[in-house]
């Protein structure tokens, strides 16, 4: 940074970054700017530095560095407070609220709104799920930052076009609703001490759909507690009623504007999708994380007795992830630290891999209260996960205090956590134990309803540190109905390493570098779109008269249109219309072909075709291309330096890339 005359003036316009000009900049506005470290939102400050509490010293400010990111301290210290919209004003046309002309920015998901602080200052608080007001004890990212993203924070109204105006009436009146308490006066009779849990937790529920957070409402409920109940509880039993409260979501209490807009639509019709279109166009496949295993964005329980292979396979699946350069983030109430990363060691992980894209988290407090749930959408937010892993349920209940045979408990989870996760766009997977001698998650049916997909784990072949056995998952839920009834793998320990790899079943012999089903796809387009090519649906239905299943169709186009294939062989994509190869015919295998798929002499001879689903959409071969095919039920053994996620090539604009073997 420029030097500093320590009264504030800046005496040299040398900056370092435009981050720090902006931060010279919101410094002689009168606003608190503070450094924002680089790829996500949190502060790079001395720890303990009560940034949030008091504007920084001009010695403290010409100490921080503003290389990457600059954000300002929201609320009474910086005399500003901030709406953020991270729904692009949805939320706000569906309530007919409106914001005047005011410093606004333009962020990665909506816009930023500033307005002046009030002088008796304003919390943080959340408005119909989608609009926060950052107020005091906040901060929020301001321009030129870059987000997580890599979208560009911009003024789409800088403070030189506009003055910071008043908040509206509606953004006090929402703020007025969550600082409402109960008192024992507003309790009429009496309450039985048969009736005393459930009525203080009915109070407790309202309380938080005010918007208070857990300690006030236990602050409320004791006045209620001691005033008002036949034999007050004890003061833990309080404690806890409170808590198990605060994990429901704060409604908004607030519906519309008092000053109705004439030209406002039904609120509810906002929401409408036109499924008519969306038929006519083509419905997109689901997006495969893991192929034949993890759908993107979906909730996966993975549940089977203790040693099946459960934890393994899921630190598999987020050695896979990690390996395509995607981060994960696992909870862990089950192994440890050291059980952890030897199993990742043994399984050949890039330990500088696992340091960058692995955020592993041993024993958290999972907690559901109001700061808990924060803290968890926060880390959810500053690491952007692909996946996140729970090992195991149970754990993880019982440390919200929830009991995982009730049903209204585990959903109540699935709402503060991996719902969250879900409308985010991040995958998770949870892992669960059976009952004895059953073949199901242990505890509440709800587990099974919460859950997109639901496997079972169980081992078919014994397996330990020296020796090889098989893992079977069975599908039990497919909410897309998208995935293979069963997917094999073999684990164990071989020569000091843990082996898990996508074992084989049936091999569907490829003839030129193709599978029978692809080249019935193939053939489809050859004969009923010659001329005029064929967007996807139509073709898509065109195979299914050719007894092709659905997902086998989307699987056979994807490596139609990519360089995998010969160029005889090749599908055109263009505006999103499918056309066949320029060759009449392609040609037969003379041994040019620079896939080396059905070349004798070739390491890929008889390498069984990647991702492949028979009719019925079940795996044929389990693997990838990355290995020599078994006999039918033996085991693949993997081969090294295999790049499980290669560079992706032109393929199906509606169907995820990646590998389905794995090597190690």
């Amino acid at each position: 940074m420029g030097p500093t005359d320590y009264g504030g003036n800046l005496v040299s316009e040398v900056y370092t970054s435009e981050a720090q000009r902006a931060a010279v900049d919101y410094r002689q506005r009168g606003w608190s700017p503070i450094p924002i470290k680089m790829r996500l939102k949190a502060p790079k400050l001395p720890k303990g530095h009560p940034f949030l509490d008091r504007t920084a010293t001009d010695e403290e400010f010409g100490s921080f560095d503003f290389r990457h990111n600059v954000g300002i301290v929201a609320g009474k210290v910086s005399g500003i407070i901030v709406l953020d919209d991270d729904d692009d004003g949805e939320t706000m046309r569906k309530n007919g609220w409106r914001v005047p002309p005011t410093p606004t920015v333009k962020t990665a998901r909506g816009h930023q709104y500033y307005f002046r602080c009030p002088e008796a200052g304003l919390p943080t608080f959340d408005v119909a799920g989608k609009l926060e007001v950052r107020g005091d004890g906040s901060y929020v990212v301001a321009p030129p930052s870059v987000h997580p993203s890599g979208a560009v924070y911009e003024w789409a109204f800088s403070p030189d076009e506009a003055e910071l105006a008043e908040p509206p009436a509606w953004l006090i009146k929402q703020a007025a609703m969550r600082g409402r308490r109960m008192t024992a006066e507003d309790v009429g009779e009496t309450i039985a001490n048969g009736s005393r849990n459930k009525t203080l937790f009915s109070i407790a529920c309202m309380l938080r759909r005010r918007g208070l957070d857990e300690e006030t409402i236990y602050l409320a409920l004791l006045g209620i507690n001691g005033a008002k109940c036949e034999t007050p509880l004890d003061e833990d039993e309080v404690r806890k009623i409170a808590g198990s409260s605060a994990r429901y979501e704060a409604a908004d209490p607030l519906q519309a504007d008092p000053e109705p807009d004439p030209e406002r639509t039904n609120p509810l019709l906002v929401g409408r999708v036109d499924l008519g279109a969306a038929i006519s166009k083509g419905i997109d496949p689901p997006v495969e994380l893991e192929p034949d295993i993890l759908l993107e964005g979906k909730i996966h329980h993975l549940f089977g007795p203790s040693e099946s292979g459960k934890t393994i396979v899921a630190l598999w699946l987020a050695k896979r992830r990690i390996e395509a350069r995607q981060r994960v983030i696992v909870f862990d109430a089950e192994n440890g630290p050291r059980t952890t990363s030897e199993r990742l060691k043994q399984m050949g992980a890039d330990p500088a891999l696992v340091s960058e894209y692995l955020v592993y988290l041993p024993f958290p407090d999972l907690t559901l209260g109001e700061a808990g749930r924060r803290a968890f959408l926060d880390l959810l937010d500053e690491i952007g996960p692909a996946l996140i892993v729970f090992d195991s349920w149970a754990s993880f209940l019982s440390s919200a205090g929830f009991s995982e045979n009730e049903n209204a408990e585990i959903e109540h989870w699935d709402n503060a956590l991996t719902k969250q996760a879900k409308q985010r766009g991040i995958a998770s997977v949870i892992l669960d134990h059976t009952p004895h001698d059953a073949d199901r998650s242990r505890g509440a049916g709800r587990k099974k309803e919460v859950a997109d997909v639901q496997w079972q784990v169980k081992k078919t072949q014994g397996f330990d540190r020296d020796t090889v056995g098989e893992v079977l998952l069975i599908r039990h839920k497919d909410r897309e109905g998208w995935l293979p009834p069963t997917v094999k793998f073999s684990v164990g320990g071989r020569f000091g390493e843990l082996v898990c790899a996508r074992s084989a079943g049936t091999i569907d012999e490829a003839v030129g570098g193709l599978t029978r089903a692809e080249r019935t796809v193939l053939d489809t387009l050859r004969d009923e779109f010659a001329i005029t090519g064929a967007r996807m649906a139509e073709w898509q239905r065109a195979t299914d008269g050719r007894d092709v299943g659905r997902t086998t169709h989307y699987r056979a186009v994807r490596k139609l249109v990519s360089s995998e294939v010969p160029p005889g062989y090749r599908v055109v994509l263009a505006n999103g219309t499918y056309f066949p190869p320029n060759d009449a015919e392609p040609p037969k295998n003379d041994g040019t072909s620079t896939t080396g798929i059905g070349k004798p002499d070739s390491p890929r001879y008889q390498e069984v075709p990647k991702e492949y689903h028979g009719t019925d959409g079940t795996p044929a071969d389990g693997g990838g291309t990355t290995v020599s095919p078994p006999y039918k039920g033996e085991t693949v053994v993997p081969t090294a330096g295999t790049d499980p996620h290669p560079p992706r090539e032109l393929g199906v604009e509606d169907a995820a890339e990646g590998r389905v073997g794995e090597a190690f």
